[in-house]
């Protein structure tokens, strides 16, 4: 293994996705096909997503800088629903559709092919009505059609039929909670879609995370922070071939911030630098839903020694420190500390993962 300083040189490598304009297909003849109505008769121009390719999502009304984002369910992000987020090269925004029937179902890289989009009813009190990531169980709510509207597509389940659309909404808004929704087709902006066929995301570069003064036999693990083990906060442990323990970066805030994310987690999920005294995980630091918080916006302050780990809520008054295990201080957690004048503990670099 090479030791790398600064720690972010290798994995600061995904930035915001810069989507190029496609000539959307939707109205070909070798991609349309005509699907008859039970409520009039009438034919309907639907378009079929190529089996085995990758889309980005857009609505009219937001442009191609807003993708669909399937969540996890049980994130505290918008309830768990389905939004139109910034786009990014998160696998949360890669989308795949596979046939079912004359219908597709959806599925996201982030969550795989075991889970499905699902068109909710609009007053349900599952999820809030909105749209979102379910179990793929072949309920017709997760079967989709994608009707040619002019350059846009309509996207309709076999449960709701041809009346309703999924429309997606503003991520700030207080209608549905800013989530993607099922509502009466109306020709609104917010419910005709462009599906972008693109590549897949890039891998990230993953490292381990470890400090001068317990060196490259501990690295710095993500623990899930409702566990019970260390009280849910990250901490050092020996190191392993543990995904909790294989860190990458993602550029996030201004400058050269970063959040730090784990492979075990995935893309939804942040190291946030707590305040010691908080109850929460015991003051230390933690992997909390991924949100624009100043608490899980990094900066490197690149010593000789090491990589100082500071973020915008402590500013330069604390660096990270990786605490022993075994430590009475903070319960053995790696919390935010003075770094005034930096113990060993807190001078950090990276080791690439294998």
């Amino acid at each position: 293994m090479t030791r790398i300083l600064p720690i972010l040189s290798l994995t600061l490598t995904l930035t915001a996705c810069e989507l190029t304009e496609v000539v959307d297909d939707t109205s070909t003849q070798d991609t349309a096909s005509d699907t008859g109505t039970e409520d009039t008769g009438e034919a309907l121009e639907t378009f079929s997503p190529t089996a085995g390719a990758l889309y980005k999502l857009h609505t009219e009304f937001q442009g191609s800088e807003h993708c669909l984002e399937g969540n996890d369910p049980a994130s505290e992000v918008k309830n768990g629903a389905a939004f139109l987020n910034v786009c990014e090269e998160v696998t949360g925004q890669y989308w795949s559709f596979q046939a079912n029937g004359d219908y597709f179902l959806g599925n996201t890289e982030f969550q795989g092919a075991q889970m499905c989009l699902e068109g909710n009813e609009a007053g349900s009190e599952v999820k809030d009505g909105n749209a979102f990531l379910n179990a793929c169980s072949g309920v017709t709510g997760q079967n989709w059609q994608f009707v040619v509207d002019g350059d846009f597509v309509l996207m309709q389940t076999e449960f709701q039929g041809t009346e309703k659309c999924l429309e997606g909404n503003e991520f700030g808004s207080d209608f549905k909670n800013g989530a993607a929704f099922m509502d009466d087709c109306s020709g609104v902006t917010g419910q005709r879609w462009v599906l972008e066929e693109v590549s897949a995301p890039p891998e990230p570069e993953l490292i381990t995370l470890h400090n001068v003064f317990l060196g490259d036999a501990l690295c710095l693990e993500g623990n899930e922070a409702g566990s019970d083990q260390m009280n849910g906060a990250a901490f050092m442990d020996t190191c392993v071939p543990a995904t909790g323990q294989q860190w990458y970066a993602v550029p996030a805030g201004e400058g050269e911030q970063f959040q730090l994310k784990t492979k075990f987690q995935g893309d939804y999920k942040c190291l946030e630098g707590n305040e010691p005294s908080s109850e929460v995980n015991g003051g230390n630091a933690f992997m909390s839903d991924c949100a624009d918080v100043t608490g899980q916006l990094w900066y490197e302050d690149i010593r000789e020694e090491g990589s100082l780990l500071k973020n915008v809520q402590h500013g330069d008054a604390r660096c990270l420190e990786g605490n022993q295990k075994a430590s009475e201080v903070q319960g053995g957690g790696a919390f935010m500390n003075t770094c005034s004048a930096p113990a060993t503990g807190q001078f950090w670099y990276g080791l690439l993962s294998e």
